[in-house]
């Protein structure tokens, strides 16, 4: 008509058809293609998942970690703390002894003095110049300190025990904390004492000379151990015997 062609219904609708489907088919392409994105980023939170349930796993196993180190170190202190508190209580005690062994060399010498005794020492030692003997070889497994009155001297039992210096027996009997003891007298103010004796070889008053054996090593020495105390004193206050021993 008028020279204005006419497409005929069947192709229009063909065109129709083919753009529907051209439309379907990108939607159908942009579907899959977020199905693949879907796909993906469900595989990350998947991963991301375990990730955090390795992470809390392994914070829940540090945390437990942490609460058994913490109750370790708790019973540790209250250890501590008891131990601290025993050693403060032998402390006291080592003091007390200490003191109650000082009172009685005092004693000891004020009976002397009333009985008029005064006794004459031919060789008396000399603070800072003299050397003593050892009573006996050996090591020292505990020294002298602020709890300890003289040093312990590892040995075997029945190990004979030799006066350091020459002198007068002033005691020869047991001693709470010190087992067998003897303490000799050698002017100058100067005693010198041994412990955890097993047999005493010496007599109370009697005079004896540098070397003489004075008795043998017994048991119940230092951690359980045979060992000889050796101490010594001067004007009532331990000194430490490696002042006085030859070295």
């Amino acid at each position: 008509m008028d020279g204005v062609d006419i497409v005929p219904e069947s192709v229009v609708h063909s065109y129709v058809l083919s753009d529907q489907s051209q439309h379907l088919s990108s939607l159908v392409h942009g579907y899959r293609h977020k199905e693949h994105h879907l796909k993906g980023s469900r595989s990350q939170l998947k991963d991301l998942e375990k990730r955090e349930v390795s992470l809390l796993k392994r914070q829940q196993a540090e945390e437990a970690g942490l609460t058994t180190k913490m109750e370790h170190i708790k019973t540790e202190i209250a250890q501590l703390k008891k131990q601290e508190g025993s050693i403060h209580a032998d402390n006291k005690s080592i003091l007390r002894r200490r003191k109650k062994l000082m009172e009685l060399i005092v004693r000891l010498e004020k009976r002397r003095r009333r009985e008029g005794r005064r006794e004459i020492y031919r060789n008396p030692p000399v603070l800072g110049r003299s050397h003593f003997l050892w009573p006996l070889r050996g090591k020292i497994i505990e020294p002298f300190g602020t709890f300890h009155d003289g040093i312990d001297i590892a040995a075997s039992i029945g190990e004979k025990v030799r006066a350091a210096w020459s002198g007068k027996v002033l005691f020869a009997r047991s001693y709470t904390g010190y087992g067998r003891l003897i303490i000799l007298s050698h002017g100058n103010h100067l005693y010198t004492l041994y412990g955890h004796l097993d047999r005493l070889y010496a007599r109370e008053g009697e005079h004896v000379s540098a070397g003489r054996i004075l008795g043998t090593v017994g048991r119940g020495g230092t951690k359980g151990k045979s060992t000889l105390f050796f101490g010594v004193t001067h004007r009532g206050h331990p000194m430490s015997p490696m002042r006085f021993l030859a070295h």
